[in-house]
């Protein structure tokens, strides 16, 4: 699956005095987030160099010798990408495992780049200083077109469903902002299939039971996954009805 070796993993952005503020924090449950420090050396030489850096063990790289953050929390695989626009720095998204190397390859460096781009583009159409909200939502989508996109069968069925779903909600006399919830519920109904395997999701035979289940379990993959954004709350309501109908 996209990152499955991912521990942890910070949206940062620029505050009114330059310094890069933590917006959006995740862990897995087993590490804490109360004390959550990311590497300093890491995040301002993606930002001087406007690339994502990748470090596969950040410990004994020689372009953060000497980096205390670095040393003290004995970083390994991290990854960090500067959300660029219009030759503006806005934040940066980070991402690292403290214990394993090699968790990254130039593969991820290239969609994790790509994540950043669509990212750095919704935050300055919508704002984000202001309004968080639909950056998250256009984060999330873009994610989720770049998974569609690996497989043909499957490309552009979340904006067609989203269509359809408000097509039906508008001729059901719903009012707007009702909506606009379903539309948005309809786009992310399969943001889950991030965490099924490509060759469970390519695969032109039969599923065995096992991959079966993984497909079935995508559902409860989604909400987790959309769970810390409460501005998308009302997504995991609706979601299990959208497989159920």
């Amino acid at each position: 699956s996209v990152f499955a070796d991912v521990q942890r993993v910070c949206i940062l952005l620029k505050g009114k005095g330059e310094e890069f503020e933590p917006k959006y924090i995740k862990s897995r449950p087993d590490i804490p987030t109360e004390s959550f420090q990311i590497s300093r050396s890491i995040l301002q030489k993606s930002v001087k160099e406007e690339v994502c850096i990748l470090a596969n063990d950040a410990a004994q790289d020689d372009r953060f010798s000497g980096a205390e953050s670095i040393m003290s929390m004995n970083l390994r695989s991290v990854m960090c990408a500067p959300l660029v626009y219009q030759g503006e720095v806005l934040g940066v998204i980070y991402l690292d495992n403290r214990e394993k190397p090699r968790c990254f390859d130039e593969n991820d460096v290239a969609l994790l780049s790509a994540m950043a781009n669509q990212s750095a583009v919704a935050i300055d159409n919508s704002h984000l200083y202001d309004d968080l909200q639909k950056a998250y939502h256009e984060a999330i989508l873009a994610l989720l077109n770049t998974v569609e996109a690996k497989d043909p069968y499957t490309r552009g069925h979340s904006q067609r469903t989203s269509r359809y779903a408000l097509g039906v909600a508008q001729e059901m006399g719903l009012d707007e902002e009702e909506c606009k919830r379903i539309k948005t519920a309809a786009e992310l109904h399969d943001i889950g299939k991030i965490g099924v395997r490509e060759r469970i999701i390519d695969k032109e035979s039969a599923l065995s039971t096992m991959e079966f289940h993984s497909i079935q379990a995508h559902v409860l993959t989604g909400e987790n996954i959309l769970k810390p954004i409460e501005y998308l709350s009302f997504v995991r309501l609706c979601t299990p009805f959208i497989f159920k109908s």
